[in-house]
């Protein structure tokens, strides 16, 4: 299952969020998740993203955290551990050269 998160992914949107993980993660489903169309994370969001990382582990299912969360997003990443989320940033001239080629 790939689950592409948009809007705001606050306490207030995490049940759902929460249950259709849950739901996947009974039924051993590996699981994606982008983060890109992220608008808005609090604390609840990237703690249920630590639990979750944690439960799919303690099973061994699959769980694909993709590295697309949106740069004003990535304090909260780094604060709660989850910096994987943050895409690597581009050295200059690897992305100079990049444009160059396109």
């Amino acid at each position: 299952m790939r689950l592409a998160l948009e809007g705001n992914c606050t306490v207030a949107e995490m049940a759902s969020l929460k249950e259709t993980l849950h739901r996947a993660l009974a039924r051993r489903e590996a699981t994606e998740l982008s983060f890109a169309g992220v608008s808005r994370g609090d604390l609840a969001f990237f703690e249920l993203l630590l639990a979750v990382k944690r439960a799919f582990a303690a099973q061994r299912v699959p769980l694909t955290l993709q590295p697309d969360l949106p740069e004003h997003l990535h304090f909260g990443a780094q604060w709660t551990g989850l910096t994987g989320l943050c895409p690597a940033a581009m050295p200059r001239s690897a992305g100079a050269a990049q444009r160059a080629s396109q």
